[in-house]
Parts: C-alpha cells; structure tokens; sequence
C-alpha cells in the first residue's frame, strides 16, 4: 500500500467518515489533505479511493449532490490501527 493510501484512511478517520451517511466527498479529502500540507491532484485521490474500495478498507457512501461519498470501512480501521502500532522485536 502506498503512503496516500494511508493518508486518505487516517483523513477519513479522523474526520469521522465512518458510516454511508458521515462520509466525504473526494474535494473534501484532496483540500483536507492540502489544508494538513499534503498536496496530491485530484487524479491520484480518485485512483487511491478506487484501490482503496477494491481492497475493501473504504466504501462508498451517500452521494452529496453530484458527487460521490466515502467512508472508512473496519477493515481500513484495523488496517490503520495495526500500520500504527509500533513494532516491537523479542
């Protein structure tokens, strides 16, 4: 997995994107990401949220208007917590 993939997930999980109605909008995730000083074209977003639905950590959820919505699954959520647990050697 690439790192935007996980930044997209931590985005979604931090702004609570957790159901088909708390979800965002894929502008709302390309200006949350820039606003955090991450900048990526709308391009890569929309190619990492479909890899990102394929593998099943995100869904889609309620359109808002025109556009589609997405949300972090409990698949993406076990994913993120297990990339952020720190690796411990014994």
């Amino acid at each position: 997995m690439k790192v935007i993939s996980y930044l997209i997930l931590s985005w979604l999980y931090r702004n609570d994107a957790k159901s088909k109605i708390i979800a965002a909008t894929r502008k709302m995730i390309l200006d949350g990401l820039a606003e955090e000083g991450t900048s990526y074209c709308d391009r890569t977003i929309h190619n990492n949220l479909k890899q990102l639905i394929e593998d099943g950590y995100v869904k889609n959820g309620i359109t808002k208007g025109c556009a589609y919505t997405y949300y972090i699954t409990t698949k993406g959520m076990k994913w993120l917590k297990d990339m952020e647990e720190e690796e411990t050697e014994e």
